[in-house]
């Protein structure tokens, strides 16, 4: 028998909202291996990052869906759900979901999860979670946050298994812990015999047979098994830079507070290759940009344990500069550097990042675009909230260049209407021009006020407003 590995998800495809924050109606985005969001302040950019990230909570195994995990809080259900209005009251229940690519078993294939929410005393809880792939899918509902049934369905029917009052599930735990309930349905390869006790549903319901559960085994497989590793998100102002640096005990977190301590540990290691591949990484990256063309750890003392400086230098027509610590050069040094060092150090995955490009200059702000480019050759997926027209004109370069294909990148519009936000799905063509997409991702006309938002910022810039 071949040995089964992991899922893992290789890359989110699309985002649903409804009833969530500023988006009313429901709004689907186009997600690609580098998605850009842009559009106006308040126009819901970072709630759709944080969605995300709380959606991958949702799906995975024994995740405890965090509203206000940072670098993210969005409080309580009363500050989640949509309002309609001073008169329109709030949106009773609010939902998500995302269409990914599931590696299992060296083949990728597409899945899709949904959760509606509802309010339960201050806080959003599950009211239904939906898995499915295929033909097949899996509902999981909720009464008062505890699983109360699950339903199968396939092309040939439905069935239902309703909850043992005595012995529910809360809600943190989901399709990992089913075996305190539902024990057949924790193994791989169920017979239709295991689930006799499910019902049909509907007067007329078949029985189930092998082929029903040959698909519905599709998808509890990555229910059950997806390990959870979380998207990487950063937050929009990064850790502030310090003359010297004590090093401590250290975990990733959204300002990089950790990375001059892991920067040290790297230098001070056994592992002088894996050091040096990480200093030219950021060496590379700082020509690039202009910031910096050496970068060391400078040690205060002979034992790794006491305190140390991170300092820079750059060269100057061939002379090389003095070496300054981080908190001499400016902000946009130690802002950057936890973006860039997180997204090497991490590997590859899911990286949220906000406004990245903040206290950079324009040839820095464009550099970053063409790491992100580098970064979708290696399995990356990167989703920014930007504000930088230098980042998101050199990717477009990079399409029109042929370094980076035109579907490996898609260009979210948030769009303000009246008070709610409709999100446009965007893209490039070959020659790097802006088209607009279609739900499926084919191409489309652009909507006429994304070319005005950007004509006002135009004008803007030149002080023609």
């Amino acid at each position: 028998m071949a040995k089964q590995t992991l899922p893992v998800i290789r890359s989110l495809t699309k985002l649903r909202l409804k009833g969530y924050r500023c988006f009313n109606e429901e709004q689907i985005a186009v997600l690609r291996p580098l998605t850009l969001l842009v559009g106006e302040n308040s126009t819901g950019k970072t709630s759709f990052t944080a969605m995300i990230r709380l959606l991958d909570n949702a799906f995975m195994k024994s995740a405890i869906m965090n509203f206000k995990e940072s670098p993210y809080d969005l409080g309580s259900f009363d500050e989640i759900a949509h309002k309609r209005g001073a008169r329109g009251g709030q949106a009773e229940r609010f939902s998500a979901g995302f269409d990914a690519f599931v590696m299992s078993n060296q083949e990728s294939k597409l899945y899709s999860f949904d959760v509606t929410f509802v309010k339960q005393k201050t806080i959003p809880v599950p009211e239904l979670k939906v898995y499915s792939h295929d033909k097949a899918l899996i509902e999981e509902h909720f009464t008062t946050g505890e699983v109360s049934k699950i339903i199968v369905k396939t092309q040939r029917g439905a069935w239902e298994k309703k909850a043992n009052n005595q012995r529910r599930i809360r809600n943190n735990i989901s399709f990992a812990h089913m075996d305190i309930r539902f024990p057949t349905l924790i193994s791989y390869n169920i017979s239709p015999e295991e689930l006799s006790d499910f019902i049909p549903l509907g007067p007329d319901g078949n029985d189930i047979t092998q082929a029903d559960m040959d698909a519905i085994n599709e998808v509890i497989s990555v229910a059950l098994f997806t390990p959870d590793k979380q998207p990487h998100a950063t937050a929009p102002v990064r850790s502030k830079p310090k003359r010297t640096y004590n090093t401590s005990i250290y975990g990733p977190d959204p300002e990089g507070d950790y990375i001059p301590m892991l920067l040290a540990d790297m230098a001070s290691s056994s592992d002088l290759k894996g050091w040096h591949n990480f200093k030219d990484y950021l060496e590379s990256f700082g020509k690039e940009a202009g910031l910096f063309d050496e970068i060391r750890i400078n040690q205060l003392g002979r034992n790794p344990s006491e305190p140390f400086q991170v300092q820079i230098r750059k060269y100057n027509r061939g002379y090389r500069g003095s070496y300054h610590n981080l908190i001499d050069v400016g902000y946009g040094v130690s802002q950057i550097l936890p973006v860039v060092t997180e997204l090497r150090n991490q590997g590859t995955g899911t990286f949220l990042l906000q406004q990245p490009e903040v206290h950079l200059h324009p040839k820095a702000q464009a550099a970053l675009g063409s790491l992100f480019c580098s970064l979708v050759k290696d399995n990356y997926q990167v989703i920014v909230e930007t504000h930088s027209d230098y980042l998101i004109d050199r990717i477009r370069m990079e399409v029109r260049d042929k370094t980076l294909a035109p579907q490996d990148v898609s260009l979210i519009f948030f769009e303000r209407v009246g008070l709610d936000v409709k999100i446009n799905s965007l893209g490039f063509d070959q020659e790097g021009n802006v088209v607009g997409l279609d739900q499926d991702g084919n191409i489309t006309e652009v909507p006429t006020n994304y070319r005005q938002f950007f004509m006002e910022e135009m004008k803007r810039s030149l002080g023609m407003n």
